[in-house]
Formats: C-alpha cells, sequence, structure tokens
C-alpha cells in the first residue's frame, strides 16, 4: 500500500518475523541492484531504508504503521540502505 512521501507498507502474511526481515533485505538488494534511466541519458542507483514490524494480537494497525516508521527513520538515520526491525 502506498502510504505518501515514499512511504509504502507491504503486508506479508503468515511468515515469521525473522523470515520478513530476511525478505525485505532481499527487496532492498535487488532496488540497490537496479540503475534507473533519467531523460537525459544519465542513470542513478536507488536505495531503500526499511523499516519491519510485526502486528501483534491487539494492537491497532495503525500501531504497527508506527512502528515500522519508527524503525525506518532509525534505518534512514544510521546511513540508509539497510533494514531496522522494530522491536
Amino acid at each position: 500500500y502506498f502510504l505518501g512521501r515514499g512511504e509504502y507498507v507491504i503486508v506479508l502474511k503468515h511468515i515469521e518475523f525473522k523470515d520478513a526481515c530476511a525478505v525485505m533485505d532481499r527487496l532492498r538488494c535487488d532496488i540497490e541492484a537496479v540503475s534507473i534511466a533519467l531523460p537525459k541519458g544519465d542513470s542513478v542507483r536507488v536505495t531503500a531504508s526499511i523499516g519491519v514490524a510485526e502486528a501483534l494480537a491487539r494492537e491497532s494497525a495503525d500501531r504497527t504503521i508506527d512502528g515500522a516508521r519508527s524503525a525506518m527513520q532509525e534505518a534512514k538515520i544510521s546511513g540508509g540502505n539497510q533494514i531496522t526491525p522494530f522491536e
């Protein structure tokens, strides 16, 4: 889902938290590996800072998204182009 401001939510159902972190790290690597062609012939590489949060019983979706955003901000502050789990 697109949240705006360059933020997306990806929901991985029926997966362990550590496996979700591994999936998101593979996605981060795939994003980094692609070169984007610009109209004037130049190209750029894109990186991703990713926060991973687990939806827990009795917690709202907003709380889970807030946790993922917090972890994403931590990933950015720590140098970017990495995943950070929300714990």
